[in-house]
Parts: structure tokens; sequence; C-alpha cells
């Protein structure tokens, strides 16, 4: 059990040995057997080496299943094991047929994979490919049996491969579930190849964690600024961008939580955070050899920038924010990466501020190239958002602009693809271009900025 954002989060770990499918003797690949030699361990550093019984390793947090994989599953492989292990699909995905095969072929090969899977499924699972060991491609029975290619000369156990591997990893999910046990199928000579490694990996996770628990201790504790805030955001219109700063802790356990909120008539509502694309997250600090000796005199700054989207709604807006700062042991709630309860939470919000009902689509200078010339005006009008923001009008839109010279000559320029284009006889070439702010508006109302130039 985790404790993450405030609530507890179950935290389950398994993991199986992988062998060669019965009558197999081991990958029969000629790169992979090749690198094998007796079908055990690879030439590698001789400290966690590559090895014919890979192992498969799953981890639940929650309702999110990763599960390791020995090598590069193609699409098919993976969209498979999530309909094996995730809830609500109501049936198992068998994968691409190719549908101009003879039935003969259609016959030998069957289907791509069994159709065991979860009673209980995840909500998401992710496959990590080249997790543990690389043995090489695993491409489905139709992608190994219809034809000569590289992927398939690199599938380590022949036509069922892949579903040999989805069907241990449903199996290991099942564990995690509390639906059984998994259990790998080893034969003596790989037992004790499996048990030499097993000795490897521990010294080697007992070596980790020994580093792990010497960082931790070092962290020092926070200073008092801790959750002030050090700028507050300012009023701004769309296609500018809001931002606020403040006092938070190492990078090292903090990451903050940033939550934008806008006013409405039941209080503060949440419109986005910083697990979205829309708040931008980050921290800077003085570098390492310009910091002070108290380490415990670190400052962190943290900012946070939303680039207000070009249908957001006008009104008042604040940033809340739920960070982690280094305490003393005893401080915090012991977690799982936090045994001594060292770490200790902060919140702050920031000021309100404002989003103004509209922000004008300022004039494009670099794609805007309009000239008079022969008593005729003619070129492109551009307007562009600060970031790509903006709808775009529909071709044939018209932009409404006046040419003012010996007198005002009412035009109008018509939209194609990237611009407003104008083609219109003027009296004399002296002549300035006249847009007036709003002759556009796009669908969330925000009109373009009045343009007055010479030609």
């Amino acid at each position: 059990m985790v404790r993450a954002y405030g609530r507890d989060v179950d935290v389950r770990m398994s993991s199986l040995r992988l062998v060669p499918p019965e009558g197999e003797p081991g990958p029969t690949s000629s790169y992979v057997s090749q690198q094998l030699g007796s079908g055990l361990d690879m030439p590698s550093t001789g400290l966690a080496q590559e090895s014919a019984s890979p192992l498969l390793s799953g981890l639940a947090i929650g309702d999110v299943l990763l599960a390791t994989f020995p090598g590069e599953p193609i699409s098919d492989v993976s969209f498979n094991f999530r309909t094996r292990v995730v809830e609500g699909y109501d049936e198992v995905y068998q994968g691409y047929h190719w549908p101009d095969n003879p039935d003969w072929i259609r016959e030998r090969i069957g289907e791509n994979f069994s159709e065991t899977g979860l009673e209980d499924g995840f909500d998401i699972a992710v496959q990590l490919s080249i997790a543990n060991a690389w043995q090489g491609y695993f491409v489905t029975r139709w992608e190994y049996e219809n034809r000569n290619h590289y992927r398939e000369s690199l599938t380590p156990y022949g036509p069922d491969s892949a579903d040999y591997v989805n069907s241990a990893l449903v199996d290991l999910a099942a564990e995690l579930r509390g639906e059984g046990r998994a259990e790998s199928r080893v034969s003596p000579v790989e037992a004790g190849d499996s048990a030499r490694r097993e000795a490897i990996y521990r010294a080697l996770v007992a070596a980790e964690e020994s580093s792990v628990r010497g960082y931790r201790a070092s962290i020092p504790p926070a200073g008092d600024g801790v959750g002030d805030p050090v700028a507050q955001p300012t009023g701004i219109e769309r296609f500018q961008t809001a931002t606020f700063a403040w006092v938070g802790g190492s990078n090292a356990v903090d990451l903050p939580r940033v939550t934008l909120q806008r006013r409405t008539a039941a209080g503060w509502t949440d419109v986005a955070d910083s697990r979205s694309h829309r708040l931008v997250v980050l921290t800077d600090h003085p570098p390492l050899q310009e910091e002070p000796r108290d380490l415990a005199a670190r400052e962190r700054t943290w900012r946070v920038a939303w680039e207000v989207p070009w249908d957001a709604d006008p009104g008042r807006y604040r940033f809340v924010v739920i960070g982690t700062a280094r305490g003393t042991p005893g401080d915090g709630e012991p977690t799982f990466f936090d045994p001594a309860g060292a770490n200790r939470s902060y919140e702050l919000a920031s000021d309100p501020f404002t989003l103004a009902d509209a922000g004008a689509i300022p004039l494009s200078e670099e794609y805007t190239s309009v000239r008079a010339s022969e008593g005729r005006v003619t070129g492109r009008i551009a307007f562009e958002a600060p970031f790509r923001a903006i709808d775009r009008p529909s071709d044939g839109t018209e932009l409404p602009v006046d040419l003012v010279g010996e007198g005002t000559v009412e035009a109008s320029a018509v939209y194609d693809t990237d611009g407003f284009y104008l083609d219109e006889p003027v009296a004399a070439d002296d002549v300035r271009l006249v847009v007036e702010r709003g002759a556009y508006v796009d669908s969330a109302g925000n009109p373009t900025e009045r343009v007055d130039r010479s030609l």
C-alpha cells in the first residue's frame, strides 16, 4: 500500500520465469541462437545477463497494470494483451488476418491467440517491451506463417511465440488480481542457472537499496519559506500565459500537483491540473556549484504556466498547489517511498486573476504581404495566435477591409488555405490598408486585432 495524492493505493508485484514452450529446445531464431550458444546466457557484462529463460515481471498500482515483455512485440500482440486483461472488452482481439490468403492457410494457422483472460480486469494495462531481456521480435501466427521476413526469422519460439508470452502475462496478471498463482516451468539445468542469476539480482538489489537509503538520509530539511508565493499571476487575455511561482521542496521529494480553478456560482471549480498538457510545472534553482554550502538553505522555486486556450471561458481564476517538502523523521506519515516519515506536505493558493472576455488575434507580420502597384492592391493578410490555438476560417470566408487613399474603397479579402487574399483596383498607389478590430471573429468569440498600415 502506498499513499499518493492524499489517498491509499494498493500496490502488488510478482514475477515468473519464462521458459521455452514444451517441445522447443530454446530460442530458434538464428541471431538469438548464435548469441545464446548453449541455450543459456548471452555474452554480457557478467552481471545481470540475458537469458534463455527471462524474468517476466508485473506491477499492479491500483487498477493500473505494468507488465514486462522480453522483446519487441508487434502492435497486434499488445492489442491482444490489453483485451485479455483490461475490463470492458467483449471479445479477445485476434489480430489481423490476411483476407487474400487461401483457405488451406486459414485452416493451418487458425487463430493468432488463446482466449484466456481475467474475470476481473484492470482499468489500464501497459506492456513494457525489451524489459528484463531481449529475445527478438514477437509476431502473430499469421505474421509468422504467411511470408519470410526478418521479424519472423527473429521470433524465438516459433509461430506461437507471441501467444505463449501473452498467456504467461495473463497468468501473472491473474495472480496480481488474486485469481490464482502463476507457475514457472523450469528444467533442472535452467533451475540452476536461474538460482545463480537470482543471487546476482539480489546482490544488485541490496546494493541499490543501500545506496537509496544513503541518498534519502542525505536530503536536508527544507527551509522555513516552503509554501510562500514568489510571483503572483496577473490579469490576462486569451492567447497570453498566466504564471505563478512559489517556494517548494527539493525536487528530490517534491513534484507539486497544481490545479487551475475558476470561480463559478458553485464556488471554486476545477478546470485543469498538472497531470494534463494544459499546465506546465517547472523548477529552477542555482547550479549546484553556485549553491550555498548549507544544503538546508537551498530554496527551490517552482513555477506553473497556463497558456490560455482559444476557447477558455472568461472570469476569475486561481492556481492551487499541493506539494511535498523534506522535514525530519516523524514529521509526516511513513509511506513506501518515505519509510521514515520525513516528508511533509504543504498547500497554497495563488491570488485570483482575471481572464478577459477575449484577446485579439494579432496580425502575422511574417506572413502578411500586401502591396499597391499599378492601380491595384494585391497580397495576403494573415493573422496568427502566439501559439497553436486558433480554429481556421473555412475557405471562402470574407474579411472586410478599407483601402484609404484619395477616397475610401470598401473591399474584401477572401480566405484560402493560409490567409485572406486581396485583389482590388484603387485610384492611386498611395493608400493605407485598414482592417477594423473584429473583422473576423472565431468560433470562441476571439476577434482579429485592428490593422492600419501604409502600403
